[in-house]
């Protein structure tokens, strides 16, 4: 008898806390009405969630909390403050309520959603994380300029995420050129008003510090021109340098000597050779030939005797 009434004094305690908890509420509803085990409640206005031992599974600071999988599978939409978010079946909240909007998942690429925060757009992931950071103004589709590259444009310039959400090539460029238009595996840039190239790894192979950049091969073999800051250079294939942009002119090759090009710079005269080194210094007034062929240079008079 005394057990009894033991039991049904522990009874009365659970109920009369419970009841406490539920008073906390200006609503109450129904358990198992929205999801099993769970009441949803009303305070200040705001929607939350109890379980049945009268416990807060979801803090009451929602203006809205739609059905869960009906945006996905143990997934429920969720509004804070006029932002979307969601919470999951344990209550957590899987993705932070800060979107303006949240597309359906797989509309763009497989396992993301596109969302947008203050105005820019980025994707989550089925995990709910954001995979791409929101800060673009434009997110172009997947394999349009290249396999397994986006176009996205932040700030107004442009760049390129990859399959990872990864910014494999740095928004920075006013324009980008489609690959191969001018080299094998190369797509001229424009950075700061200035031309340069990059590869396919997204890498700057040639830095964007050029006026012009002329096509290879028209001066000479795997060469091409290019100016900077008013003055004439040449890179190679490889995207280096091989001539400094020191140089006014650069006239032809094997025309004073074989593989010898003439080259003024601050008006003074020199040579390069065909590997791009300065063979004779450019600091001379003019050179002087005999019988077609270089004979020496002059700096006020001769001064020097080029066998």
């Amino acid at each position: 008898m005394k057990k009894n009434q033991i039991i049904i004094c522990v009874l009365m305690l659970m109920v009369f806390s419970m009841t406490a908890q539920e008073s906390e509420y200006e609503k109450v509803f129904p358990y198992d009405e929205y999801h099993p085990g769970w009441a949803k409640v009303i305070d200040d206005g705001y929607i939350g969630f109890i379980d049945k031992d009268g416990y807060e599974v979801v803090e009451p600071i929602y203006s809205e909390v739609n059905v869960f999988g009906e945006y996905r599978a143990d997934w429920a939409k969720v509004n804070r403050a006029g932002a979307i978010g969601f919470i999951n079946t344990e209550g957590e909240e899987i993705v932070e309520a800060r979107y303006m909007e949240v597309k359906p998942f797989d509309e763009y690429r497989n396992g993301w959603a596109r969302v947008i925060r203050d105005g820019y757009i980025g994707f989550i992931n089925t995990e709910g994380e954001e995979i791409v950071d929101a800060r673009y103004e434009m997110i172009e589709p997947f394999d349009k300029y290249k396999t397994g590259w986006a176009r996205v444009v932040r700030n107004g310039f442009i760049g390129f995420i990859n399959t990872e959400g990864e910014e494999v090539v740095r928004a920075r460029y006013q324009d980008v050129e489609p690959l191969g238009k001018y080299q094998e595996g190369w797509a001229l840039v424009v950075r700061d008003g200035a031309i340069g190239f990059i590869n396919l790894q997204g890498e700057e192979v040639v830095s964007a510090r050029y006026q012009a950049v002329y096509p290879f091969d028209e001066y000479k073999e795997d060469w091409a021109r290019v100016v900077r800051r008013g003055a004439i250079g040449f890179i190679n294939r490889e995207g280096e340098e091989i001539v400094s942009a020191l140089y006014q002119q650069v006239g032809q090759f094997d025309e004073y000597h074989d593989d010898w090009a003439m080259v003024v710079r601050r008006g003074a005269i020199g040579f390069i050779n065909s590997s791009g080194e300065e063979i004779v210094e450019a600091k001379y007034s003019d050179v002087y030939k005999e019988d077609g062929k270089l004979m020496g240079v002059y700096r006020g008079t001769p001064e020097a005797i080029i066998k």
